[in-house]
């Protein structure tokens, strides 16, 4: 068993593609947190770590390994060199007017999708650095692949490769207090 020291808690980790790296991110209050590459050779931190204003919401790797996306309530989504840790250049374009909670970018690597803490959903395009597309308040799933927002007793869910096309609508009895969109998107779960 490994321990990676933090600073502070740790909210979320991320394998390589390869599964020789894993990225950790950590949790702040107002002060610079880091996102962290570990190798998993040896389980030694990879210099230098990657560093946001305030905590580190979510980490994930590009699917080709080159890149690190992270997001945080700095209200920034920063996009990451996987090998030299350096910042690119597309990092000013990814700002939000809110905390973000979660960022994911998608499988063939052209887009980022960002759930900011005030429910709304973009889907970045990386290579103009422009939103084109934008939900009204909703949630994200864990791989970023699935928006879920409720309307008027219902739940309706969309892929984020396009969030005008509603792919599942589950109607629901009662008041919502909590809503959680699976990774698959066939599933939310209500409270």
């Amino acid at each position: 068993v490994a321990v990676l020291p933090h600073r502070t808690w740790v909210t979320w980790v991320s394998f390589s593609p390869d599964g020789t790296k894993l990225v950790t991110g950590e949790q702040g209050s107002g002060e610079p947190c880091h996102a962290i590459v570990w190798s998993t050779h040896d389980w030694d931190e990879i210099r230098p770590p990657m560093v946001h204003e305030d905590g580190v919401r979510s980490v994930q790797y590009s699917p080709d390994g080159q890149t690190i996306v992270t997001a945080s309530v700095d209200g920034f989504v920063r996009l990451w060199d996987a090998d030299s840790h350096l910042a690119l250049e597309f990092n000013s374009a990814i700002n939000h007017n809110d905390r973000v909670m979660r960022a994911s970018i998608s499988a063939n690597g052209r887009h980022i999708v960002a759930g900011t803490l005030d429910g709304i959903v973009r889907l970045w395009d990386l290579s103009s650095g422009a939103v084109f597309a934008r939900s009204a308040p909703g949630v994200l799933s864990r791989n970023g692949r699935w928006s879920a927002r409720e309307t008027e007793g219902s739940i309706s869910v969309f892929g984020t490769d396009d969030l005008s096309q509603m792919v599942r609508h589950f109607d629901v009895r009662g008041r919502i207090a909590n809503l959680i969109c699976g990774n698959t998107g066939t599933r939310v779960l209500v409270s």
